[in-house]
């Protein structure tokens, strides 16, 4: 099948190597090019089956209680309306997370880059966080060098590492801790996040960022969110040529990495 099957949107045929001529080498890039077109398929497909299966969820609960409500089965009582806006409140955190993630693909991702403080965003999100993590019954302990300066989105970095406590706050035991540092390398800036048991499994370590991933037990749908979070950290990160890595972490919980480089900063 030719390129033809190709507009039908069929990838799977490939063509039988036939030597190492010109003919061989072009038969070749025809079936890496098929390929690559298969696995883009399959990551479109995949992208879509789990959208809908994340969209389910809510949208069967917010059925289930107008039915309710509809049949006279139930009241609107405070209970309830606050079942339906918990709902809501899904639906509205996957549909922006969603559209992040849309932007990312579009190249959209970074809008306004400049000089930036990391040692500053990083404070400052922990500033934030402070207090629940002192209601959930967790320090948080911050090693911060100043200044770190790189070129960056301050928002969206300062998005990742709100992402990021919120990730720690969410799946870890009380009681606990969470430590995070910031600090400037020889050629880039790196900020590292530990925190105390539970830990991923370690068949869900390697997973920690794709989309719509969930871990077992500790690390499940139960514990709130879109799904989408680390994700999104992944995305903006490298939309800033950095990494982010995830580990097991030496205080018994998750470490993770993450590194900008330092780019224009003048």
């Amino acid at each position: 099948m030719g390129p033809s099957g190709w507009r039908g949107g069929e990838y799977a045929s490939r063509i039988p190597r036939r030597g190492k001529d010109e003919l061989g080498q072009l038969i070749d890039h025809y079936n890496a090019l098929a390929e690559s077109l298969e696995a883009a398929e399959r990551a479109q497909r995949q992208w879509v089956s789990d959208t809908s299966h994340e969209l389910q969820t809510p949208l069967a609960v917010l059925r289930a209680h107008i039915e309710a409500l509809q049949d006279g089965v139930r009241r609107a009582d405070p209970q309830t309306l606050g079942a339906m806006e918990d709902a809501v409140a899904r639906l509205t955190r996957l549909v922006s997370d969603l559209r992040l993630l849309s932007a990312w693909r579009e190249d959209s991702l970074i809008a306004d880059r400049g000089p930036a403080d990391l040692a500053r965003i990083a404070q400052a999100a922990a500033n934030s966080a402070s207090e629940g993590f002192a209601a959930a019954g967790l320090e948080l302990v911050t090693e911060i060098a100043k200044p770190v300066q790189l070129s960056c989105d301050a928002g969206r970095i300062g998005q990742v590492i709100d992402n990021l406590l919120s990730n720690a706050l969410r799946y870890t035991d009380p009681p606990g801790s969470v430590k995070m540092r910031v600090w400037a390398g020889d050629s880039a800036a790196y900020l590292t996040l530990d925190d105390t048991a539970p830990a991923p499994s370690d068949a869900s370590m390697s997973r920690l960022f794709d989309r719509f991933h969930r871990g077992e037990a500790s690390r499940s749908r139960a514990k709130g969110g879109s799904g989408l979070g680390l994700a999104i950290c992944k995305a903006i990160v490298e939309a800033h040529g950095g990494q982010i890595t995830a580990a097991p972490s030496r205080m018994g919980g998750l470490h993770i990495r993450m590194t900008l480089p330092y780019g224009e900063t003048a």
